[in-house]
């Protein structure tokens, strides 16, 4: 079975490399193509060997940046030493996040760079690019309500919670909110709430990797109340470290003086100061209406994001 992938994964490469002799986009300034030279032109150890023609590390690292990231780490890197060691160096890794358009600041390249050990800021780049670690994207599962309350436990007053296919007494979800659907869920006369928790560990973040890193935490849920009945919403972060859990609480009502009934509100932090040995997280929203009304008359709620920007 993996005689077949190598030489599945060696005739691929190979037709790429007959692509590149033929791409103006290697061709020099009198028109002579420079992708694919003799081997004396080559310095020694640079390069792969097809055909009896020489092909560039560097023409490699392109061919390989379009490869899916899983395909490499599954399969491609065992095909031989050299594209091993090609595939196991992080600048490789680097120019596959731009190609997968996944976008890293200054200060977390230059905390990559400045990590002592390489294999740890290998681990940390592939698993950006297969996106296997839960880094830059919201890892709530049915944010707005579109799957009713599936993957929510509902810990406190479960029938007290519903979800509506748009808002109901309210203005529409704004486009600010970038989400699919109008999808909401909505609260009643007595206080109920829904909850998600992560393990860091079973998505590959150790408490020793979150203390190297040092993610930011960022959490928000878009809210409303509806035009005839005053409401309430809070939202609640646990965070458990190695020591002590720390909770960090968001409110938000309709009688707030800069509210106007109806409208949608973004309740949102960024968290830096977090438990040492960080190991879970819990999100939990709140709501209830403030005039004890029969029905879903209660705080409105939508995009529930958490989210460890790195």
């Amino acid at each position: 079975m993996r005689l077949h992938h190598v030489r599945e994964r060696g005739n691929i490469v190979g037709r790429f490399s007959k692509q590149c002799e033929l791409s103006p986009l290697f061709l020099d300034e009198m028109g002579n193509n420079t992708s694919i030279r003799e081997s004396e032109d080559i310095p020694e150890g640079n390069g792969a060997r097809f055909h009896e023609k020489i092909v560039p590390e560097e023409i490699l690292y392109i061919i390989f940046s379009f490869v899916p990231a899983r395909d490499l780490l599954r399969s491609v890197t065992y095909v031989c030493k050299y594209w091993h060691d090609l595939l196991t160096h992080f600048h490789f890794w680097f120019r596959k996040l731009e190609v997968e358009r996944i976008a890293l600041s200054d200060e977390t390249k230059e905390k990559l760079l400045s990590l002592d050990d390489e294999k740890r800021a290998l681990y940390i780049l592939q698993g950006l690019a297969t996106r296997y670690l839960p880094l830059n994207q919201n890892m709530i599962k049915n944010p707005c309500g579109a799957d009713g309350l599936k993957h929510w436990h509902c810990r406190r007053n479960r029938k007290m919670i519903a979800v509506e296919s748009e808002p109901v007494g309210s203005d529409p979800i704004p486009e600010e909110a970038k989400l699919p659907t109008q999808h909401c869920f909505v609260t009643s006369y007595q206080s109920s709430s829904r909850t998600q928790s992560f393990t860091l560990s079973e998505r590959g973040l150790s408490p020793e990797l979150m203390d190297l890193l040092r993610p930011k935490i960022y959490v928000c849920q878009w809210v409303s109340a509806r035009w005839d009945c005053r409401s309430e919403s809070e939202l609640v972060i646990a965070l458990c470290g190695a020591q002590e859990t720390k909770r960090v609480k968001l409110t938000w009502s309709s009688d707030d003086e800069d509210v106007v009934g109806s409208k949608w509100y973004k309740m949102e932090t960024t968290i830096t100061d977090y438990p040492a040995g960080l190991s879970e997280i819990t999100y939990s929203s709140f709501g209830k209406d403030l005039q004890y009304w029969a029905g879903f008359y209660g705080s409105k709620t939508t995009g529930s994001t958490l989210m460890l920007v790195f």
